[in-house]
């Protein structure tokens, strides 16, 4: 069986026919979708133009749950007030040309699977702000991601909606709290990362055996690269000596 999806050619995320008809636009980076990028997603896909989606991952019910998830996520407006005059599709295509609207990690070209990764890892970070994905901070952070071996590791947001740097609202933790609860349930993970104080401290009280790394933004910002990649080089030791011993 194959299901027909709309690739962004940009950031690999695929759209549904649904997700396509309401918006013409990449609902995570914006780049504008056209019917030229409609692909049959099953055997007939090539790997050479969504390598990051193939192999086991295709037929994962994890992924299924996690492609779920993205939809409810997506149509969620718990935390946007503004038009509640109009109707939801309309706000919802308003508040994503915005920039306020749900972002998540996508996958790269090299093999990272961002949001749709399903590893036994995950990486959560504060939220995702308006800038661009491709700045040297996030390029930083995917590449030490695939040195240490974690391009299948889940990467996600305390809070889904974009928005300027600052610290997350009470609502905003209380509305977004649940998505996360769910991505834990769907994966399950054996090592659940916080990345940066923020995170960290919100979450330590909800997982008793988090770990801290610091965020890749302050280590590119403060060229402490290094220190980002020793943290990441332990949890990758602990993985192993686990997997080991089991």
């Amino acid at each position: 069986m194959t299901i027909s999806v709309y690739i962004c050619p940009k950031c690999g995320r695929p759209h549904s026919t649904e997700e396509f008809r309401q918006s013409s636009f990449c609902r995570n980076c914006g780049k504008f979708l056209s019917v030229s990028h409609k692909r049959l997603q099953g055997e007939n896909i090539r790997k050479r133009e969504h390598p990051h989606l193939m192999g086991n991952l295709k037929d994962s019910e994890k992924l299924v749950k996690l492609r779920e998830l993205v939809s409810e996520i997506n149509d969620c407006l718990r935390c946007y007030e503004k038009f509640g005059d109009m109707e939801e599709r309309d706000r919802i295509r308003i508040r994503d040309w915005c920039l306020q609207g749900p972002w998540l990690f996508p996958p790269d070209e090299f093999g990272v699977n961002g949001f749709f990764g399903t590893g036994d890892v995950i990486f959560i970070c504060p939220r995702p702000s308006t800038g661009s994905f491709d700045d040297p901070a996030s390029k930083l952070f995917y590449q030490l991601l695939r040195k240490h071996d974690f391009s299948n590791a889940h990467i996600t947001d305390m809070v889904k909606c974009r928005s300027k740097a600052g610290k997350v609202s009470e609502k905003e933790r209380k509305n977004c709290v649940n998505f996360l609860m769910k991505e834990v349930e769907i994966l399950r993970p054996r090592t659940i990362v916080a990345v940066g104080n923020d995170v960290y401290n919100e979450l330590k009280g909800r997982f008793h055996d988090i770990i801290k790394v610091l965020h890749y933004s302050a280590a590119f910002r403060w060229n402490k690269a290094e220190i980002l990649e020793e943290q990441l080089e332990e949890i990758a030791r602990r993985r192993t000596n686990q997997t080991q011993r089991d």
